[in-house]
């Protein structure tokens, strides 16, 4: 799983971002995301850097919750048993649904996102910076 910050990582450096497609290519590697990504690729404001992220190759997997209209209103509505009802922000939500699917579909998460790094952890999830993917993705292709 990838948080979004991995897009940039993967826009503004070319050979990494080049190594990593090859591993996707060879199925070394599947770039997965959640709609909360693909919901911030979307708003990017610039349509060039929008479209160039948009392209990456990537799937995109259900999360544990579908939440419409969250990012206009900034406030967080769920069932009161929820564990996710004690999270009134926003983005500690969206970070907990991405968390939540990286345990339910993913071997692991790539994110810059340190409070999401200890979360997704904390489920016992393996965790990458997006220096150790492009260092991995790089690495691989120069043994080859």
């Amino acid at each position: 799983m990838i948080d979004t910050m991995v897009f940039d990582a993967l826009h503004d450096d070319p050979d990494g971002r080049a190594a990593v497609l090859d591993a996707v290519r060879l199925g070394e590697l599947q770039l997965l995301t959640t709609h909360v990504q693909e919901d911030q690729v979307a708003a990017i404001r610039d349509p060039v850097r929008r479209k160039a992220l948009q392209r990456l190759p990537r799937t995109v997997v259900p999360s544990s919750v579908t939440v419409d209209g969250v990012a206009r209103t900034g406030q967080v509505r769920v069932n009161a048993n929820s564990h996710y009802a004690r999270m009134r922000d926003v983005r500690h939500f969206q970070d907990s649904l991405i968390a939540d699917a990286t345990a339910a579909r993913a071997d692991l998460l790539v994110t810059d996102d340190r409070r999401l790094a200890r979360e997704a952890h904390d489920l016992g999830n393996d965790v990458w910076t997006s220096a150790e993917l492009l260092d991995w993705a790089k690495g691989r292709r120069a043994r080859r």
